[in-house]
């Protein structure tokens, strides 16, 4: 029954979806951005890694608030990049990246699902703008599945 009312959400309005796909990327954006911070001391490659993937983020949110169609629309223009209440800490040892890792690539797999459901409900006009972002997290997808320590 909960996955119904799921479903009905995903299905909801055009600007429902885009701010959550906005949002979502943002969210996104500044978990990688914590991820960097925190691996910076254990492993300067996977730290670099994680701000590139920021970076990306932020390209996308970008993006999606200048495209035509969702520029219509009533979505947030300023997106919250920070979040003080998450407690800071390095990484000090490959258990803790390993499981920092793991739970990244679960949320990139979530995000890539998110995606997908949105290329198959928005607007037709909508359509290059959210196979490139499929694309995108795809490959986002695959390069978490490929990082190790």
């Amino acid at each position: 029954m909960q996955h119904a009312r799921a479903q009905d959400v995903m299905v909801g309005t055009p600007v429902a979806l885009s701010c959550s796909l906005l949002m979502h990327e943002a969210a996104t954006a500044r978990d990688y951005r914590r991820l960097a911070l925190r691996l910076l001391t254990h492993h300067r490659g996977m730290s670099r890694l994680m701000e590139v993937l920021a970076d990306e983020c932020q390209q996308r949110c970008e993006t999606l608030q200048r495209h035509d169609a969702l520029a219509r629309l009533p979505l947030p223009r300023t997106l919250p990049m920070s979040d003080r209440a998450t407690p800071q800490f390095f990484v000090t040892e490959n258990v803790m990246a390993y499981r920092l890792l793991w739970a990244c690539q679960q949320r990139a797999r979530h995000a890539l699902q998110h995606c997908r459901v949105a290329l198959n409900v928005m607007l037709a006009d909508t359509r290059p703008l959210l196979v490139s972002l499929v694309e995108q997290k795809e490959a986002e997808y695959r390069i978490l599945q490929e990082s190790h320590f």
